[in-house]
């Protein structure tokens, strides 16, 4: 048996946790031995994880960088867990074959580990600003691993930098199929009788759109609006609880009430956007790297309004499988939610090619077969 030690800085059910869990499902059990290293075991991913072969470890010491820890204290928090870290890996590198990081959160494992004389495998699902500290995680991560998966174009661009790094590896995350989709035979609202169904799943938080989309829909008409939902799924960010009642609070404040549905976190929103959800909404201000969002939009046939400046870009051609525009663009995203109701848009046309895109590039099949393929090479 071959043991990987998969390091992930928190243990939920968001986009880069569920992209790890069907990593090391795609993984044969009888080949490889899987520990799943997070800080604190909630059980969130062990209920989507199926490889018999995978053991949980909680570490609070695994060192993790996140936007509260630049103090004095936490970053000398950060480097007294490092060592912990180092001692870790020390003690059982002769059993350990690939170390896989999964997130820049965990990025200091990659030297940690080559430290360590151990493989390396970062999973690279983001895109830091130009700061020196985001700069440094970057060259770090590619400097140390032996082989750096990036989500994205967006992402690879910036993980490589000018040298375009031949360790820098591009796979297009993959998502299962659901048993539950079945093609829309329309998406006009004149021939719905109830609501019409506007979904934003994501961590609620500025750089998600949220407040974006809130300052669209104050611009648009309450004629229009009569029987319209915008259903916000998800929560807070750990590190910043407030944030969902903050959002609730300026949708009060704002009378649109009546407009909004509010549902926290859904494990499992497949069978919501497939039976529910007449268009998707993810209009991200910052630059997404490749938002999972978007595949389990494609994937359930609905048409899919996301921002251009990440790797959404990459996934969606405008008008013809879904919709792109500018981040903080109110008058264009108003623009299109207008047309949408009233029913100026060919959506069964673009419900058809999202489906087939998702089929054609994004399926998981397609991704277990590279991603296995790359950690097989890993292992020496």
């Amino acid at each position: 048996m071959k043991k990987i030690i998969f390091v992930h800085p928190v243990d939920d059910l968001y986009g880069a946790s569920r992209i790890l869990a069907y990593v090391i499902n795609s993984l044969d059990s009888e080949e490889y031995d899987c520990d799943i290293i997070v800080p604190r075991i909630s059980g969130d991913l062990q209920s989507i994880i199926k490889n018999p072969s995978v053991k949980f470890v909680e570490m609070p010491c695994l060192p993790i960088i996140h936007r509260k820890m630049f103090t004095p204290l936490g970053v000398l928090k950060w480097v007294i867990n490092n060592f912990k870290f180092y001692s870790f890996l020390r003690k059982n590198k002769g059993s350990i074959k690939l170390v896989y990081v999964n997130t820049f959160a965990c990025f200091s494992v990659s030297f940690l580990s080559k430290l360590s004389s151990l493989s390396v495998l970062t999973h690279c699902h983001e895109v830091l600003d130009n700061s020196p500290h985001g700069k440094f995680i970057s060259y770090c991560s590619k400097k140390f691993s032996d082989v750096v998966v990036c989500v994205s174009n967006r992402v690879k661009n910036y993980v490589s930098g000018i040298d375009n790094s031949k360790n820098v590896l591009l796979i297009y995350n993959g998502i299962p199929d659901v048993e539950c989709y079945k093609q829309r035979e329309t998406f006009s609202r004149l021939d719905k009788n109830d609501v019409y169904n506007f979904y934003l799943v994501g961590r609620v938080m500025p750089e998600k759109g949220h407040w974006f989309l809130l300052d669209t829909i104050k611009k648009l008409p309450s004629s229009l609006l009569k029987g319209v939902k915008f259903h916000i799924v998800g929560d807070s960010p750990p590190n910043r609880k407030g944030l969902f009642d903050e959002f609730k609070n300026e949708v009060n404040k704002n009378n649109l009430n009546e407009c909004f549905v509010f549902h926290g976190f859904i494990q499992d929103i497949s069978e919501n956007l497939s039976t529910c959800c007449d268009v998707l909404l993810v209009p991200s201000i910052m630059a997404d790297p490749f938002p999972t969002t978007v595949l389990e939009g494609l994937r359930a046939g609905i048409p899919v309004i996301t921002t251009n400046n990440g790797g959404a870009a990459e996934i969606i051609e405008n008008g013809v499988n879904g919709f792109l525009i500018e981040p903080g663009n109110i008058n264009e995203f108003g623009d299109i939610i207008t047309k949408i109701l009233d029913d100026n848009m060919d959506l069964l046309k673009v419900s058809v090619f999202a489906r087939l895109s998702y089929e054609r590039n994004f399926s998981l099949d397609n991704f277990s077969k590279s991603i296995v393929k790359i950690i097989a090479t890993c292992i020496k």
